[in-house]
């Protein structure tokens, strides 16, 4: 169930696609963990490594958003928001009961829906509405 960073995930948007190989490379590394066996000790920094990104990563799209005034912005913050609390939902239960097989589990199909669906759908509906407000070429906002 390994993924790569392919066209498939690609949105034309130099910043963005960077920002998503990172998560992809972050995936096939809880993948292969745990085709060795050793998805416990990836889970942890997995988890760690989430808690990172979708600050930085869902705070660069958000800004994104505001500065071209794209139309679907509620919508794609609530998902961002969704995706933020089940990340917290995974940290407290690392916190509680450490990097269970079921945690390990629920971590990477959580990954699989959010690459498959989230980029693959919304974040390419946004990067084309990006790239036709002349954005693709803007360095990540900060």
């Amino acid at each position: 169930m390994n993924v790569e960073w392919g066209e498939k995930f690609k949105t034309g948007i130099g910043w963005l696609d960077a920002q998503h190989s990172e998560l992809i490379e972050a995936f096939s590394r809880l993948v292969a963990a745990m085709d060795a066996g050793e998805g416990g000790v990836e889970t942890i920094k997995i988890i760690k490594f989430l808690e990172r990104y979708v600050v930085y990563h869902f705070a660069s799209e958000e800004r994104a958003m505001q500065e071209t005034l794209y139309p679907g912005t509620v919508e794609h913050k609530a998902l961002h928001l969704t995706f933020r609390n089940m990340i917290m939902s995974f940290k407290r239960d690392l916190d509680a009961r450490g990097a269970s097989y079921y945690l390990t589990i629920q971590a990477r199909n959580a990954l699989v829906e959010w690459l498959s669906i989230h980029i693959c759908g919304e974040d390419k509906k946004l990067s084309k509405y990006l790239i036709e407000k002349g954005y693709s070429d803007t360095p990540p906002p900060e």
